[in-house]
Formats: structure tokens, C-alpha cells, sequence
């Protein structure tokens, strides 16, 4: 991966190289925090442009856990953390943030997960 070349809505960079991924991933985050349909469509944009870029997975996976959907939230935060662990970037939130998707669709634990 290469210098990002976008930032999310609070400035901070975006770990892919792809201005179509980055523009879906705001575009579904924007949808998802103002509450209107397309969020998921926007998130599966952004993984179809940049399939190792790790924040949509998250995405995805937060919207999985809205709709009780355990198996799916547990797929795509596997997805996005192992994406992290791949780029080694510094998606540190979005590590964070399938912890805790795990935690509630699963008898997962940070604590039994040695983290």
C-alpha cells in the first residue's frame, strides 16, 4: 500500500489507495449514522474496489450486528481484522471496533482471545 490518498469525515487517513473505495466507505458512513437505506450497498462498493481495505469489512460487520445477523457480523469482522493484520496500518479503530462485534454476536472475548 502507498500514502493514502483520502481521509474519513474527521481528517484521519484512509489505509487504501483506491479514491472509489474511500468515497463508498464516507458515503456508507454517512448513510449509516443519518439512518437511511444504502449503507451496506456502499460498504460492499468499497470492498469490491479495494477488497484488503479493512474499515467497509468493519462497516459491513457493524450493520450485520444492527439486524441480529451473528454468523455474518462474525464473518466480516474476522474479514476486517484479518485485513488489518495484513496491511499492518494503523487501523487501529477498526481492530477495536470488530472486538467488540465479536464480543456481542458470539462467546467471543478479548479477554479468551489472549487480547
Amino acid at each position: 500500500m502507498g500514502a493514502a490518498v483520502d481521509e474519513d469525515r474527521y481528517g484521519l487517513p484512509l489505509s487504501t489507495d483506491s479514491a472509489s473505495a474511500a468515497s463508498a466507505y464516507r458515503e456508507g458512513v454517512d448513510l449509516m449514522l443519518s439512518a437511511w437505506p444504502g449503507a451496506a450497498e456502499a460498504f460492499e462498493r468499497a470492498i469490491d474496489a479495494d477488497p484488503d481495505f479493512g474499515l467497509p469489512h468493519a462497516a459491513r460487520a457493524r450493520i450485520h450486528s444492527f439486524y441480529q445477523q451473528g454468523e455474518a457480523a462474525r464473518k466480516a469482522a474476522a474479514a476486517a481484522r484479518e485485513k488489518v493484520a495484513h496491511r499492518g496500518t494503523h487501523d487501529w479503530i477498526c481492530a477495536s471496533a470488530t472486538r467488540g462485534i465479536m464480543a456481542r454476536t458470539s462467546g467471543f472475548s478479548p479477554i479468551t482471545a489472549g487480547r
